[in-house]
């Protein structure tokens, strides 16, 4: 509330310092419509919504409130002012159109541009990079003629990492490793797990640099990444993790129940339903029975996809593009 109060505030100053022809307003709430429009107006400025979140759907879902709670509703009101106000709209949900179809906002004003990555910190990888204690069990795992499949990033009830752990323990026997590098709140739980139900082909360990992410990766032969099942995921996803295995050219299973698949669509690896450990397990031994030239085609497929759909050149190039086109308009 302060800082819309302060947008109002300060908005002539805005105009007068910085004439803006442009004016974007990106946030995870739409409130920001409101000043942003005002600026706008007074500068007779383009007026460009970046949309994160779908709201007030993720206050109801996911926040549990009810639709009559006074922030839901000027949530609410917030949104209709989004598709009625803006020139264009930039969504960051591959499958927002259901939503604004069922809601008759304005799907001409809508463009997807989803989150992206920047090349250049894909370097070619370095081996040398990788902490000792990590690459001494991937070492050991080709040495055993084993794959290794790799989680990196958080360790939070979402990421779904328990239905990863009752796929290990399915595989027990088959010649693969698992991989869990990161850190969160329920990591100590899955430690405690592995603990207590001897599940030995898996290794867990701290966060470890970015920089270091693409050198492990490229050490891999699968990378998986799981979420829980959530309503607002009908929208489309478009995680920075995926795109980070993709451009590792690392295969990828992806169990999470969303409006979109870019695994499938990128044909990069092999998309199973969340929180079931069996058909995880099956999509696990299908990948990890391929030969090392049929996972590297795939991993490559999956790279291509990546640099022509997330790399942040092009996206700011189809960026450009929506305000072009509003111009001529």
């Amino acid at each position: 509330l302060q800082f819309i109060l302060k947008l109002f505030k300060y908005s002539n100053y805005f105009v007068k310092k910085n004439k803006p022809d442009i004016v974007i307003a990106s946030s995870t709430y739409p409130m920001d419509i409101w000043p942003a429009y005002n600026i706008a107006k007074k500068s007779g400025a383009t007026l460009i919504f970046e949309l994160h979140d779908v709201w007030p759907l993720s206050l109801i879902e996911a926040g549990g409130l009810s639709k009559i709670h006074p922030f839901v509703v000027i949530s609410a009101i917030a949104e209709k002012s989004v598709y009625k106000l803006s020139d264009k709209i930039i969504s960051m949900l591959p499958a927002i159109h259901e939503h604004c179809r069922y809601n008759n906002y304005d799907l001409s004003k809508v463009t997807v541009i989803p989150n992206g990555i920047d090349i250049k910190e894909w370097v070619t990888p370095d081996a040398s990079l990788i902490p000792t204690n990590i690459k001494k069990i991937i070492d050991l795992a080709k040495m055993n003629k084993q794959r290794v499949l790799c989680y990196t990033g958080a360790h939070g009830l979402p990421n779904d990492l328990d239905n990863l752990l009752d796929a290990a323990k399915n595989l027990k026997t088959e010649s693969v490793i698992f991989l869990l590098i990161g850190n969160g709140n329920h990591k100590n739980k899955l430690l405690k797990r592995v603990e207590t139900e001897i599940i030995d082909n898996v290794y867990m360990f701290e966060s470890i640099p970015k920089k270091t992410i693409p050198s492990i990766l490229d050490s891999c032969h699968i990378a998986f990444i799981g979420a829980k099942n959530q309503p607002l995921y009908r929208f489309g996803i478009s995680p920075n993790k995926i795109m980070d295995y993709m451009m590792s050219g690392t295969p990828i299973i992806s169990a999470i129940n969303a409006g979109n698949d870019p695994v499938k669509d990128a044909g990069c690896g092999i998309s199973v339903i969340p929180q079931d450990s069996l058909m995880l397990s099956e999509a696990i031994k299908s990948l990890c029975a391929l030969s090392d030239e049929e996972l590297s085609k795939m991993g490559l497929a999956g790279q291509a996809y990546a640099i022509e759909n997330y790399a942040y050149h092009n996206l700011a190039s189809q960026f450009l593009s929506v305000l072009e086109n509003k111009k001529k308009l």
